[in-house]
């Protein structure tokens, strides 16, 4: 009934739920709610977080407690006011997009908020822009992304998302930690998440592997899984590793180091990198994994439909968008009260890119 994996605090979705079920006519005035014990059971939480649940409803007149009798359902709750939260988004990128569209959406429609949508194009000067507009024309709430945020434009963007602090404006910010003091942001432990890849590459017995983190505009997400990658190998001593970083053009490199360096591994940036190099060690006589494991990084739809589907880090972005929503339109509603951000500590999913070695 309540997920504590959620930002959302626990008494808020159990508050949330039963004003729900006296909207729906399933809690009808004039009707007994279970006991605070009962709850307890139903809820799986403690007495203190009911009693916190109840006491919203309470002052608002929906329940009444009558001493040694319980507590009552008496009116039904007033329509919360329709809010207004900005997102940014990259609408070229289909690679993360669509999955987190799809989570801010479905909570904005069930939470009675008007989603005012924004395409940056990945462009930093693009989201600045869309930030200032934002900011002079009015806003409840606004959720930005960070993951396309390079070290040269990180102050920038970091002294705009200041003017919002000051004008006390709720921001949330996604695929990436927020630069304000207590800010609420929703990323992934990179560093843990290429840590976790590459010492399984290590576990199926590869000791000579290459690290290929070249992606467009993600000069901090590069760094952070090169970290993990690194990490990995520095705990297996007779491990050797090579990497490639920052890079465009890739390919010739990666060909010279697995005929000269005798690489048996791979771990790539993302799926889409992993995908751009099977195809290429497919088209130059390679085969995966007999002759070289490949991993990649975020689960999508591309790790599940190419060949050999690929063993990847799954990445969170089912979730993050609606937990991102979440979290703002409680920051919106509820501004006296604390919001935490996530970082999320993903897993492994294993298909049939990586081969165990003799």
């Amino acid at each position: 009934m309540v997920d504590r994996r959620r930002a959302e605090p626990l008494y808020l979705q159990i508050e949330n739920h039963i004003r729900s079920e006296i909207e729906q006519g399933k809690i009808k005035i004039g009707d007994k709610l279970m006991s605070e014990t009962e709850m307890q059971r139903f809820y799986g939480v403690a007495r203190p977080t009911i009693r916190a649940a109840l006491s919203r409803l309470v002052s608002e007149g929906c329940l009444r407690k009558e001493h040694g009798l319980g507590t009552f359902c008496v009116a039904r709750p007033q329509r919360e006011q329709r809010i207004n939260v900005d997102v940014v988004t990259n609408q070229s990128d289909s690679y993360f997009y669509p999955y987190i569209l799809k989570g801010v959406s479905e909570v904005f429609e069930r939470n009675n908020c008007n989603l005012l949508l924004h395409d940056s194009s990945g462009s930093l000067d693009r989201t600045v822009e869309i930030l200032r507009r934002t900011l002079e024309r009015g806003t409840d709430g606004i959720i930005v992304p960070a993951g396309h945020i390079g070290d040269r434009e990180w102050e920038e963007f970091c002294a705009v998302l200041e003017q919002y602090r000051q004008a006390k404006i709720p921001t949330v910010v996604m695929m990436g930690p927020s630069p304000l003091p207590g800010g609420v942001g929703f990323a992934i432990d990179q560093v843990y998440g290429a840590q976790l890849s590459a010492q399984y590459l290590l576990d199926c017995g590869h000791r000579r592997l290459l690290g290929l983190f070249c992606y467009p505009n993600s000069e901090f997400s590069c760094r952070e899984r090169l970290k993990g990658f690194q990490n990995a190998v520095s705990l297996v001593p007779d491990a050797k590793s090579w990497h490639l970083i920052g890079q465009e053009t890739y390919e010739p490199e990666v060909l010279r180091m697995i005929r000269e360096e005798g690489i048996t591994a791979i771990q790539c940036f993302n799926d889409q990198v992993a995908v751009q190099c099977l195809r290429l060690l497919v088209e130059n006589g390679y085969r995966v994994p007999e002759d070289i494991s490949l991993v990649g990084f975020d689960d999508t739809e591309l790790s599940r439909t190419s060949i050999p589907a690929l063993t990847t880090i799954v990445h969170p972005k089912d979730h993050l968008g609606s937990e991102a929503a979440e979290a703002i339109i409680h920051m919106v509603r509820y501004p006296g009260e604390p919001q935490e951000g996530v970082v999320y500590r993903p897993g492994l999913v294993i298909r049939q890119s990586v081969r165990k070695l003799e």
